[in-house]
């Protein structure tokens, strides 16, 4: 399909919303990788989208020795001018519930501070001006860190002066009288890990469309206005002696699927067979992307099918009820966009118009 069919599409798809439900779809990225670097494949598939907005990951906040430190920031912001085509960047701060557990209640406004001061460091360029009004911080907390994790988002509204958006968990829904409902402006509903990735049973924990049925039963009544992400991603999961060990991000199918009439098949020093549609068994030891693999390790593959974000879309949409919200998907990256069709895409958008 042409890129001005599929905008058009979600254009349609918008206006008959605004006519019948008068339901305004936003559709938008995450963007998690370490360096600013959107390659014109990327930029396509936001343009055909129409996606004007982009939550872009800045840094993670982790405990050190004695304080909590800025990690793995976002590199190459020289690139700035690749975010010409958005209308609206939502920077977007990691923080591990470690940091939580951690910090004293005291040095909280010592954290807020300095997550502000670094912001503002890094979207002083001219590229930012008038695209940010919101922040989204991005935190699983627990029952024993949310009084600490509250108290820090009330901080972050007085020192940025901007809406501040928090990640919201599907066990957070479930079980809202333990973990509350964080006082932010809204919150971003992260429909995805919805299984025990550590769990060699776990058929995909990245998306159980059943188990994510079982946590948005009473979606409908949380009291904070909520967007919602999709997951688009896809990892691989290292068992070794039954257990799980190690996580390697963006490994596809597609490893298996160009050498599926291989039976001994060589990949950066890794040899390898394949089990099943999902699993490869390590014949020989080496490295792969970094990561030191050992024979006899089994690589469980796990990706979500279009059919299962089809069926994720129905079932949330009977309990999303706000008239204003932003679909995203997780995450800007030509891996992930390369094993879906932008058409299927739009198609999930139109879901939400039922």
């Amino acid at each position: 399909m042409r890129p001005y069919s599929v905008f058009l599409l979600f254009s349609l798809f918008f206006l008959n919303c605004k006519n019948k439900e008068k339901r305004t779809l936003i559709p938008a990225f995450h963007h998690w990788k370490s360096q600013l670097n959107i390659s014109n494949f990327e930029q396509q598939y936001c343009t055909e989208l129409g996606v004007r907005t982009l939550y872009l990951r800045f840094f993670d906040v982790d405990f050190n020795e004695e304080f909590p430190e800025p990690i793995g920031e976002l590199n190459s912001l020289q690139n700035q001018n690749q975010l010409n085509s958005f209308d609206k960047i939502i920077p977007t701060v990691f923080i591990t519930n470690r940091t939580l557990i951690k910090i004293n209640g005291d040095k909280i406004d010592s954290l807020a501070a300095l997550i502000s001061l670094k912001l503002t460091k890094n979207t002083e360029g001219a590229i930012f001006k008038n695209k940010i009004q919101e922040m989204l911080i991005d935190c699983d907390w627990t029952e024993k860190t949310r009084d600490k994790y509250f108290y820090l988002i009330k901080q972050l509204k007085i020192v940025t002066n901007k809406k501040i958006i928090s990640t919201i968990r599907l066990h957070q829904i479930k079980f809202k009288e333990k973990t509350g409902v964080p006082p932010a402006d809204k919150g971003v509903l992260m429909a995805y890990n919805t299984g025990d990735l550590n769990d060699p049973q776990t058929i995909n924990s990245i998306l159980d469309v059943s188990v994510l049925n079982a946590y948005i039963t009473h979606l409908d009544q949380y009291p904070l206005i909520l967007d919602l992400a999709l997951p688009i991603f896809s990892w691989a999961i290292v068992q070794r002696d039954g257990q799980s060990v190690q996580l390697i991000p963006n490994f596809s199918k597609a490893v298996l699927s160009e050498n599926k009439e291989k039976k001994d098949t060589y990949t950066e020093g890794v040899y390898f067979e394949t089990n099943t549609t999902n699993k490869i068994t390590i014949l020989k030891s080496g490295y792969y992307n970094g990561i030191y693999l050992y024979a006899d390790d089994v690589i469980k593959i796990e990706e979500v099918p279009f059919s299962d974000l089809q069926a994720a879309a129905e079932s949330l949409s009977l309990h999303i009820r706000n008239k204003n919200f932003t679909l995203s998907f997780f995450s800007l990256d030509s891996t992930n966009l390369k094993r879906y069709d932008v058409v299927d895409l739009a198609k999930i958008g139109r879901v939400f118009s039922h």
